[in-house]
């Protein structure tokens, strides 16, 4: 199951990260710092100087490029789980695009559509959505061509973050320099996904966590305004992802703000303990897809 040597890229607004899964061992982790102005808002703005600094990270890890998993951020992207008619599974993918035109904001001719099937619940098929904008991808597989890279798969961010946790209901507070993401996890897969711009500078941490709780708080109550059957247990755990989640003083911070209990990501791997697992997450649940 864990044979082979798995390679991981996520790409943020501050680095790129790379890491290298061997086995059920993490090898290898790296980053490599980009300038303000390369990736805005989820978008590859200048994609030579992307893959050159893609280029520099995997010459440093020494790491092949042929079978690579790339993180997508998801700020542009659109989800649904819309409840289907049970067809055979030949007829799906017609049956998820029809659907799917129906009920996705953007035209699907605009988006590259990815599904996965759910539960089956009162005799319909579930399935998981995912339309991101073909620009977002093109431009980013443009940077990749840049540093020979060719990627095996591209996955979703929330996606790789639910995969990480590996709970039925979970939040997850993704915290980085120019943005934070909010997931709220249920059933295993996203139901919401969030972000919004934190403010700058090294003093106003405390502004941050207050709106980042406030969102979060708002994000919970929407969800159990929708699911009055189920809502979201008062005992969910938090995960703390990104680089702004290492520090200890963030951590704390949050754990004052918010009611709900704050969780140590439990991964089925060996790994040095030096290494900074809230900043490599995204490359962690890359490299468990479908591996666990």
């Amino acid at each position: 199951m864990f044979a082979k040597k798995t390679v991981t890229l996520n790409i943020e607004a501050s680095s790129v990260r790379g890491l290298i899964l061997n086995g059920k061992t993490i090898e290898l982790w790296e980053s490599v710092p980009l300038e303000p102005g390369i990736v805005r808002d989820g978008i590859v703005l200048e994609q030579e100087t992307l893959g050159q600094r893609i280029d520099s990270l995997f010459n440093r890890m020494n790491a092949p490029r042929d079978k690579t998993i790339i993180s997508l951020t998801g700020l542009h992207s659109t989800f649904r789980i819309l409840s289907l008619p049970r067809v055979k599974p030949d007829q799906m993918d017609g049956a998820v695009r029809r659907a799917a035109r129906k009920e996705m904001p953007l035209p699907i001719d605009e988006l590259y559509l990815s599904w996965q099937p759910l539960q089956i619940k009162n005799n319909k098929q579930e399935v998981f959505v995912l339309g991101v904008p073909r620009e977002a991808i093109d431009v980013t597989m443009q940077a990749l061509v840049h540093a020979k890279i060719k990627p095996h798969i591209m996955d979703l961010k929330a996606l790789a973050l639910a995969r990480v946790a590996n709970y039925r209901e979970a939040l997850l507070l993704d915290l980085e320099q120019e943005n934070y993401g909010i997931t709220l996890v249920a059933n295993g897969v996203p139901a919401i996904m969030r972000t919004f711009i934190p403010k700058r500078g090294d003093t106003i941490l405390e502004d941050n966590i207050r709106r980042l709780a406030g969102e979060t708080m708002r994000t919970v109550e929407f969800y159990n305004r929708d699911h009055t059957d189920s809502p979201l247990s008062p005992d969910t755990p938090v995960f703390l992802t990104g680089e702004m989640a290492v520090s200890s003083e963030t951590t704390e911070a949050i754990r004052d703000a918010i009611q709900y209990p704050i969780c140590p990501l439990e991964l089925p791997l060996a790994y040095e303990s030096t290494m900074p697992v809230p900043s490599y997450a995204v490359n962690i649940g890359l490299a468990l897809r479908g591996k666990v």
